[in-house]
């Protein structure tokens, strides 16, 4: 265990990445950032506790990093269960992620936090990237996980120059993105090009289906003319299973052509 760990932990700030969450075990603070935003909420049994602790911490102004270049041994295999009650695990974590979730307003601690967008945010690893300094935007990352995760590969390819910018639809995600984001901005979907310039982001992301907000192609319209020459445009769809259930959700219609699959 020694020689694996004086291999590996070879001091390297490239390798530290923010993160929304930490899980206590493995997490080391100072007095004085315990003294300013306290410690465990005893409201919290045992799940969920790390989780309300890393939201007072970011919304204090600091930030949680996660830093890649430490082994660390947790000799304890809990993903078996070991020395775990299964019922009792599952009653903590039921009631710790009711308890967060009615501390902040309907925030859920996993579904709005650990929405890391993998699939999604895939071709910043190896898209063609420009020269200048970058700007992005966000929208509808919920707290801002996706934000930090575009930032986060970008510095794995040694850019750390990205201005990120997010739009949210929904009133409740504001402060939380605030701690992740240069610049937040909370308006119905309809009104985001009164907060933006055309030809202003070298990336965009939305982070719902696309097919999931009125008027889909309009938006995505929208979005195309906030971009930068060659800027990358990211989204996804629902899978409605039908196509013309799809083409109706775009508000199209369905398709007639007796040449195309699954037309009517």
């Amino acid at each position: 265990m020694q020689q694996k760990a004086a291999a590996f932990n070879k001091s390297d700030s490239m390798k530290w990445e923010e993160r929304m969450r930490l899980i206590s075990l493995i997490n080391i603070y100072t007095r004085e950032v315990l003294d300013n935003v306290g410690t465990t909420d005893k409201a919290f049994i045992h799940d969920f506790g790390e989780d309300d602790l890393a939201v007072r911490l970011r919304r204090s102004g600091y930030k949680l990093m996660l830093c890649k270049d430490t082994w660390i041994c947790h000799d304890h295999d809990f993903r078996n269960m070991e020395d775990k009650d299964p019922v009792k695990f599952k009653a903590t974590l039921e009631s710790g992620r009711a308890v967060y979730k009615e501390k902040y307003h309907g925030i859920d601690a996993w579904d709005d936090i650990n929405n890391f967008e993998i699939p999604l945010l895939s071709p910043l690893a190896t898209n063609k990237l420009p020269n200048n300094p970058l700007k992005s935007l966000i929208i509808d990352g919920r707290c801002g996980t996706p934000v930090l995760e575009i930032r986060n590969h970008l510095r794995r390819r040694g850019r750390t120059d990205m201005e990120c910018h997010a739009y949210t639809t929904q009133a409740k995600y504001f402060l939380d993105l605030q701690t992740v984001a240069d610049d937040v901005q909370c308006d119905r979907i309809d009104f985001i090009q009164a907060h933006y310039a055309n030809g202003c982001f070298d990336v965009v992301v939305l982070c719902e289906p696309v097919n999931t907000y009125p008027a889909p192609i309009t938006l995505l319209q929208r979005l195309y003319d906030f971009m930068q020459p060659g800027g990358i445009l990211l989204f996804k769809l629902r899978n409605t299973d039908d196509f013309n259930a799809f083409m109706r959700s775009t508000g199209i219609g369905g398709v007639s052509d007796a040449d195309v699959a699954g037309s009517v």
